[in-house]
């Protein structure tokens, strides 16, 4: 499902995909470690610039110096650094939690590639994931979203 939000004001667009679960077991405390990747669309100007958009949760700060972006699609790589657009803690019991998102700018015909592809790796900063059939059916659907 993609979700669509306009400002008038500034006349700024977002879509956003659902957002996918990159590691998790039983909590932040089995894995030390709670991270979620959507897909977001801005369109301003006539312009869609998409990227893709990591929120991670933790016991310590790992993307502030490591942001990283690799992709292996269908046996094609490419590469790219993220942007941390923010950092911050909050406490949890007698536990501080690091919380950071960062951004990886895309090329619109990247995303076009990701609505069909076989196998797809990604790496931000030190961290590994393969995405699914979830994540190929969403790009999919926003390709369609911003195509109106």
């Amino acid at each position: 499902m993609i979700s669509h939000s306009y400002d008038e004001m500034t006349g700024i667009g977002q879509f956003n995909s659902q957002e996918f679960w990159l590691a998790k077991t039983a909590g932040i405390l089995a894995t030390r470690k709670l991270i979620k990747l959507r897909i977001c669309v801005v369109e301003a100007d006539e312009q869609k610039i998409p990227f893709l958009v990591f929120d991670r949760e933790g016991e310590d700060w790992l993307w502030l110096s490591d942001t990283s972006f690799h992709g292996l699609l269908d046996g094609t790589r490419f590469s790219g650094e993220g942007s941390l657009i923010s950092s911050d803690t909050k406490v949890l019991g007698n536990m501080v939690v690091c919380m950071e998102t960062v951004t990886v700018e895309l090329d619109i015909d990247l995303l076009a590639a990701f609505a069909g592809f076989e196998t797809f790796k990604i790496r931000i900063g030190s961290l590994d994931f393969e995405l699914g059939p979830d994540f190929r059916e969403a790009a999919s659907d926003m390709l369609s979203a911003i195509s109106h």
